[in-house]
């Protein structure tokens, strides 16, 4: 007799052994023979469900004792079949979970004095920790409990942080105040609060601005009424000043930050219908010429503007050196006391909903000698007098951005680029009436240009191509449409404009996967690349582009879209 047995003879129960551990291949042989008994279990429903549906129908219009009888048996068979689908999905679960488990490993409480296994250096700890905690500061209660060196890492990280963005909602202020306690070399701060549940606790936002003594730009997103009380507390050596939402500011706490903030260069507002005229007066120009730092000021989609406050930023802003307004109701002309800043540099208008561009024009043209930039987008249409005029006034623009061009001439054009020999950046949209000429003009008078944009122009073919052939600087072009363009204009950019880092070709059917590999074998710094309308391409396709550079950052292929038939309505 056995072992097993002789216990067992004197009542000794002998101890259970475990199973045998199947091998890897009996294991996929189980598996096989389920997914197979699982397909015959399928198939033999389908059929089942399939005689039900038929007897069903019999049952209806042919009423009996045995077509009914018939309809009764196959339901049930559907519900045995399901059962044993269940029982099948259960035992095919289990067996994954048994190859599964030796790969699991038991968890275990470990100590916080014990020291971590991977270990890195401070300053990729404090990279990890900052966006960690700044998209949830409660987890800043947990990292410094995962284990000993987390811990001192946490702690000696807030002396790399400089720059901390809160991307949720404050809730918590005094979490947030704890978080960021001891980070005492932050430079910029940015606070996303929620305007339905505002966080206004007083004490630990003045306990949080009042402790960072290094700050110098700080961002408001949806302030709402947390916004008078940031206000009463901004440090005094803030430079950057940035309000984006609705913020609930009076006229009050405006004058005081005005004269507080005593080295603010920067200020930005967005997204503010309540700001106005007195409020931007309160803030930028309540401090006397020679103590006023204001160099920019950018407004955007604020209603309440309507330029009134030109006048005192003009007497007392004498540094001001860029300025802005998008989507603002100012009139070009309200503007006219900036013309006496000798100092501005560089100014934008954005969609300001007048017709004729002619009053931002001459405002830009007696704006003083050291302008460079120049952005005047949906401010009215540009005729070819105001662009000659405009390039005559300021020969020395490195910047140029011009919307609504559907009226410039392709000999204006010419004569306006000749005027301006420092031109860097050119960006031009709706311009219907250019195509090739005015890609020879810029080929021959800008020698120096780098960032190039066109659309919506006439169309481009391969001798426009071709005559960019001076165009060696080129570090972003933006051309469309590109219909008329064969493969080999396409190979000739690229193989003139080797130094492109970003390119956009709307409208070009004839870029394919050979002639982009080609382009991307010519320009290898490129980094972004968008084609429109191009051929369709298969998935081993587009792999096989992304593998040939692998500077490139970002890639757009936009295929041709296939005609839709005509709605009911155009019918």
């Amino acid at each position: 007799p056995t072992p097993s047995a002789m216990l067992s003879l004197f009542g000794v129960r002998p101890p259970a052994r475990d199973p045998p551990e199947a091998s890897e291949q009996e294991v996929e042989q189980q598996q096989q023979q389920l997914m197979e008994k699982r397909a015959s279990l399928h198939a033999v429903l389908e059929k089942t469900q399939r005689n039900l549906g038929h007897f069903a129908l019999q049952c209806r219009d042919n009423p009996s004792f045995e077509v009914e009888g018939l309809a009764r048996f196959h339901q049930d068979r559907v519900m045995q079949i399901q059962v044993e689908l269940k029982t099948l999905r259960s035992s095919f679960k289990e067996m994954q979970r048994e190859r599964l488990r030796p790969l699991r490993m038991p968890l275990r409480r470990v100590p916080s004095n014990v020291p971590c296994t991977i270990d890195l250096p401070s300053d990729k700890y404090a990279v990890i920790f900052q966006m960690v905690v700044a998209h949830d500061a409660s987890l800043a209660s947990i990292i410094p409990q995962v284990c000993k060196s987390w811990r001192d890492a946490f702690g000696a990280a807030k002396h790399y942080w400089r720059t901390f963005a809160v991307t949720r909602p404050i809730t918590d202020m005094g979490a947030l105040t704890n978080v960021l306690h001891q980070a005492d070399n932050l430079t910029q701060l940015t606070f996303l609060f929620d305007e339905s549940k505002p966080c206004l606790d007083k004490k630990s936002i003045r306990r949080l601005l009042g402790s960072q003594t290094s700050l110098q730009s700080l961002h408001f997103v949806s302030p709402g009424r947390a916004m008078p009380i940031a206000m009463a507390a901004l440090p005094t050596q803030l430079q950057n000043l940035s309000i984006e939402g609705n913020p609930d500011i009076p006229s009050s706490a405006c004058y005081t930050v005005g004269t507080r903030l005593k080295s603010l260069s920067t200020l930005h507002v967005s997204e503010a219908p309540g700001f106005n005229d007195h409020m931007l007066t309160q803030l930028v120009a309540s401090r006397p010429p020679e103590d006023n730092t204001i160099e920019e000021i950018s407004i955007s989609r604020c209603r309440g503007m309507r330029g009134t406050a030109f006048k005192g930023i003009a007497r007392n802003c004498r540094g001001l050196k860029r300025i802005k307004f998008a989507r603002c109701s100012v009139n070009p002309q309200a503007l006219e006391p900036l013309t006496s800043l000798h100092g501005l540099e560089d100014i934008s208008l954005i969609s300001l909903g007048r017709t004729d561009a002619a009053p931002a024009v001459d405002l830009v043209c007696s704006c003083g000698p050291r302008l460079k930039t120049v952005v005047l987008v949906d401010a009215g249409h540009l005729y070819n007098q105001s662009l000659e005029r405009l390039a005559d006034a300021q020969p020395h623009l490195t910047k140029l951005v011009l919307g609504m061009c559907s009226s410039i001439t392709p000999d204006s054009f010419a004569a306006a680029i000749g005027g301006l020999p420092h031109l860097t950046h050119l960006a031009m949209g709706g311009c219907r009436l250019l195509g090739d000429g005015a890609l020879a003009s810029i080929a021959s008078s800008l020698p120096r240009i780098e960032h190039l944009l066109l659309t919506e122009a006439q169309g481009f073919t391969d001798a426009g191509i071709f005559a960019m052939e001076e165009c060696t600087g080129l570090k972003s072009l933006t051309l469309t449409p590109m219909d008329d363009v064969s493969s080999s204009g396409l190979r000739v950019l690229c193989d003139y404009c080797d130094a492109l880092e970003s390119l956009f070709l709307g409208r070009c059917p004839a870029a394919g996967v050979g002639t982009i590999l080609e382009m991307l074998d010519c320009c290898i710094h490129l980094q972004v690349l968008v084609l429109t309308n191009v051929p369709p391409m298969t998935k081993e396709e587009i792999g096989t582009i992304l593998e040939s550079n692998l500077n490139l950052k970002c890639l757009a292929l936009v295929p041709e879209k296939a005609p839709s038939p005509p709605s009911p309505t155009a019918a």
